[in-house]
């Protein structure tokens, strides 16, 4: 009997896992600049969003450039679609806050591949985990693509809950090098925003 509920506490906590993030470890870890300066930062986030800060809470990140961790700026790398908890059904107009004819933006030369089986413009008919129909069209645009409703509302799959939901075009934020050293013991810029992360980690 015990074996059977070690096996299947096993299982459960198998299942359940890829549900739950772990955190970033609370103690800090020690790097060495290029100038032999020693720094104590943290990890924040979890293995699947992070970002780095100093014990005073200001972001930084290493330049690859210059080997040096240097004060962390937010940039603008995209405009992408999010779910926006509105869930598509046949027949029903969407709330007056989502668009349609709207495209996602790229600010940098990066793109994801194009789908396999993709067939631009064509409906296809797809099933809502509460097995209601709707028809989708895959569309694209320098590099990017996406998919609408047959009339043309954008629309993204909600991870967690295999809902496809009208989508919402919001900013994806990348943290990316300054070019301002982090000197310990030497203050930031005047009025230099401490916690910047990026935008995986703002949404969570």
């Amino acid at each position: 009997m015990k074996n059977i509920l070690c096996i299947v506490l096993f299982f459960m906590l198998l299942g359940t896992s890829s549900a739950f993030a772990v955190p970033a470890s609370p103690f800090p870890m020690e790097v060495k600049q290029p100038d032999g300066t020693v720094l104590e930062l943290y990890r924040k986030g979890d293995e699947a969003c992070n970002w780095v800060e100093t014990a005073d809470g200001y972001s930084v990140i290493h330049n690859p450039e210059s080997g040096y961790w240097e004060y962390a700026q937010t940039s603008l790398q995209a405009l992408e679609f999010f779910p926006s908890g509105v869930v598509a059904e046949k027949g029903v107009q969407p709330p007056a806050h989502i668009k349609k004819g709207i495209a996602p933006v790229t600010f940098v030369p990066y793109g994801p591949p194009q789908p396999s089986g993709v067939k631009v413009d064509a409906a296809e008919t797809v099933l809502q985990p509460d097995g209601k129909s709707i028809v989708l069209v895959w569309k694209t645009s320098a590099g990017l693509f996406w998919r609408t409703t047959h009339d043309g509302y954008p629309v993204a799959q909600n991870p967690r809950t295999g809902f496809w939901e009208y989508a919402v075009r919001e900013p994806v934020v990348a943290l990316v090098p300054s070019r301002i050293l982090y000197r310990p013991g030497v203050e930031a810029p005047q009025g230099w925003a401490k916690h910047q992360r990026p935008t995986g980690c703002q949404r969570r």
